[in-house]
């Protein structure tokens, strides 16, 4: 019996390798540019709730959803800290992944999409991210050479994500977000 449980183990390890089944690659920690933008639109919340994605950040009250395009490997689940999309100096809020990379997030605030770049920046947990960490990491980020997206996709992506939201929570405007989040993510 030894022999044979022996024998069954080797060849586990042999079919699955050292790392576990669930352990994904190991990560670039370097700034990574999201690939594009596929929809945005405005929400305006009248209960505004704490912001998830960021420690000591103001309530978020308004701000965009988006959809973006990023590279698969960065959203695949870890169980150890993941890489941080921003928008600008915020930490935005995934919301849902697909598969293929694409992501609907929060942007908490006023945001200016043409202005400020949207990328993954270095793994951290959420109770780490703060505003002052946040703003560090978009001047790396910018020394790094990420850009904003161009002008010409946001304006695409801004008319595709349709008129702004008006809800009442947070819970409303993920309801809301449905629609998205079907076409984008679920599909």
């Amino acid at each position: 019996m030894k022999k044979a449980l022996s024998f069954a183990v080797v060849i586990a390890v042999e079919l699955l390798g050292s790392a576990p089944v669930w352990a994904a690659p190991p990560l670039s920690c370097g700034p990574s540019a999201v690939q594009d933008i596929d929809a945005a639109v405005s929400f305006v919340l009248r209960s505004p709730y704490a912001d998830p994605a960021m420690r000591g950040a103001p309530s978020v009250g308004r701000g965009l959803a988006i959809v973006v395009h990023a590279d698969p490997a960065l959203i695949e689940p870890r169980a150890e800290a993941t890489p941080v999309l921003y928008a600008g100096a915020s930490a935005a809020e995934i919301v849902c992944a697909s598969s293929s990379g694409r992501l609907l997030v929060l942007v908490p605030g006023n945001i200016d999409l043409e202005a400020v770049p949207i990328w993954f920046g270095p793994p951290a947990f959420p109770d780490k991210v703060t505003p002052s960490s946040a703003a560090g990491t978009l001047e790396d980020a910018r020394a790094a050479g990420v850009r904003p997206l161009p002008g010409s996709s946001v304006q695409a992506a801004r008319a595709r994500g349709g008129r702004p939201i008006m809800a009442a929570d947070r819970a409303e405007l993920f309801e809301r977000l449905r629609p998205l989040a079907e076409e984008y993510c679920w599909r």
